[in-house]
């Protein structure tokens, strides 16, 4: 159960990184609402009613949904939500581990070099590529001061934070990322390729959505797949879009660190040549 809760969690970590709006923000809707529907568990018929005893759920976006404290209280589970991390919980729920701050490292930049000892990876500029400084990774995470202390708080928080930036030339149009996000070091211990398959699957619908809904009519189209990275094989995701004409192309990849952090890398560029020299520039320490 444990297992299952972080993979339906760490989707935001895909989504994060797909295009740069708020994909969380709350914002309002238009729902069209289905009356008598049937909910079944284990292929056993329950009773979600409302108070009156008439269930009813709601289609968004293709999804169906319906009340989790309906379920809960057919279920005779408690249901809680956490406002801080906007978590819902049902049934048995205990605070989960906290990750091994000793070992949270921002990586270190050395010229044309990055490396993540944390991560286990590392990543060569190319070309007229060039990291983003200190105060650019500031902004992009609403930190005030570079320090791993506040990058260990946001993530605490519940925040997904970049550690690594890169762009190419002025425009930065072409750009590679990698973020930290804190998990349950004993779930992440767990956690192997199948499971990061799952997460690609329940994201790729959404990571289109989030596109399509981002630059208007775009021709999106994405699949989980296998990756290669420095000679290992990693499942990832590749995804294309044409904007008013233009070709855009993204692949992205994740890394467990058993320490309790899920790390998170997305490469977009212009052509799939440009998309696969990013994707060679990084290696294995």
């Amino acid at each position: 159960m444990k297992k299952q809760r972080l993979i339906s969690g760490l989707v935001g970590a895909v989504l994060a990184l797909s295009v740069a709006i708020p994909a969380f923000a709350v914002r309002e809707i238009t729902i069209k609402v289905e009356p008598d529907v049937r909910v079944y568990v284990d292929d056993k018929a329950i009773d979600a009613g409302d108070t009156h005893g008439n269930p009813e759920a709601f289609i968004y976006n293709g999804t169906t949904y319906i009340a989790a404290k309906a379920v809960s209280n057919s279920l005779g589970e408690n249901v809680a939500w956490d406002g801080d991390t906007r978590s819902v919980y049902i049934g048995e729920h205990t605070v989960k581990a906290e990750p091994d701050a000793s070992t949270f490292t921002l990586g270190e930049v050395s010229g044309t070099t990055y490396t993540n000892e944390l991560v286990g990876l590392g990543y060569r500029l190319s070309g007229n590529w060039k990291f983003a400084s200190a105060a650019e990774l500031n902004e992009k995470n609403n930190i005030p001061e570079f320090l791993p202390e506040k990058y260990k708080e946001a993530m605490e928080n519940g925040s997904v934070v970049f550690v690594m930036a890169a762009t190419e030339g002025v425009i930065g149009a072409d750009n590679v990322n990698l973020v930290l996000e804190a998990v349950d070091p004993e779930v992440a211990a767990t956690i192997g390729q199948s499971e990061l398959r799952r997460i690609y699957e329940m994201s790729m619908a959404e990571i289109e959505s989030v596109y399509a809904n981002a630059f208007g009519d775009a021709n999106v189209a994405g699949e989980v797949t296998t990756l290669t990275v420095a000679g290992k094989e990693r499942v990832g995701y590749r995804l294309s879009a044409e904007v008013s004409g233009l070709k855009i192309y993204q692949a992205g990849f994740m890394v467990v660190c058993e320490e309790g952090y899920l790390a998170s890398v997305t490469i977009t560029a212009g052509t799939e040549a440009a998309l696969q020299q990013q994707l060679s520039n990084f290696y294995w320490l």
